[in-house]
């Protein structure tokens, strides 16, 4: 099974045609030229590539972020372009190796990840697709590239069998689970981004939820500025340290992206807007740079 297969499906039973012609219209009042895209083409733009695979194997991972629009959730897991994943905190300021004095990486969204995004310390997580629980770990500036790490106790007690981290294997583990997202799964569907499991029906109301270029709105609007800050100046050194230019909206309404709207600000600044999230991971990281 793969993720595409449910789109496929969903698809179908509307009796879309999918073809690759150009057909042109030539009447006065339907002069267009229509361009469809093959299915296959849609489905392959939405798979993980290549180059995702080696970075989440053995490059460390990939950063998660709250505007991540290609991670999904489901009871049965973490999914990131379909391809289940794990997620797990990538750096320490500690002398200890042991896995049981280490953040615990996480099989599904149980309710320390859930925590962990309300506190908006999603940030300090990476997306993964380690194969024997070792991860890139950071400890100060010695980095480790198989720093092994036990899974979190909440995710494991959800799945039967898996309540003991000492025995946990997740080899194991992913090889009687699916790869890909079940068919049969209670899904919190994801789709571009829009996560519609308890979507209010109402259609005269719109959940607060980004739009699905909100990435790529954001970053047009950070290089416009030139990563600076609008309020007080700052300007990341370094690339690492654009994760600290965020784009805020002023009427919170994060599916207005109107430009009137959008104002580029360090983290400092942002969560002057957002005093609930001061003195979260990221904000702390900020300050002591």
């Amino acid at each position: 099974m793969k993720f595409g297969d449910n789109l496929k499906d969903l698809i179908e039973s509307f009796g879309i045609e999918v073809s690759n012609e150009k057909k042109s219209y030539q009447t006065l009042e339907d002069r267009k030229v229509v361009s469809k895209t093959s299915l296959q083409d849609i489905l392959n733009s939405m798979s993980i590539s290549q180059k995702e695979v080696e970075q989440l194997e053995i490059g460390g991972g990939i950063e998660l972020d709250d505007s991540n629009e290609d991670i999904t959730f489901t009871e049965d897991g973490l999914f990131y372009k379909g391809r289940r994943v794990v997620l797990h905190i990538s750096e320490k300021d500690t002398e200890s190796r042991e896995p049981e004095d280490l953040p615990k990486y996480h099989l599904r969204k149980c309710g320390t990840l859930t925590s962990q995004q309300n506190r908006g310390n999603l940030g300090r997580y990476r997306i993964s697709l380690s194969k024997n629980g070792k991860f890139h770990f950071l400890f100060g500036n010695k980095k480790i590239p198989n720093q092994e790490l036990h899974a979190c106790k909440n995710c494991l007690n959800y799945f039967e069998n898996h309540k003991n981290i000492h025995i946990f294997s997740l080899q194991s583990f992913l090889e009687t689970h699916s790869k890909d997202i079940p068919k049969s799964s209670t899904p919190k569907l994801l789709f571009d981004g829009l996560d519609i499991s308890g979507m209010d029906m109402d259609y005269e109301t719109l959940p607060n939820e980004y739009r699905k270029d909100w990435k790529e709105v954001s970053v047009a609007k950070k290089k416009a500025q030139n990563y600076t800050c609008e309020e007080c100046g700052w300007k990341p050194r370094e690339t690492k340290e654009k994760r600290y230019i965020h784009v805020h909206h002023f009427d919170k309404n994060r599916r207005n992206n109107w430009s009137s709207n959008l104002k580029v600000l360090c983290i400092d600044c942002h969560y002057n807007y957002h005093p609930t999230l001061k003195g979260n991971f990221e904000h702390k990281k900020f300050l002591s740079m």
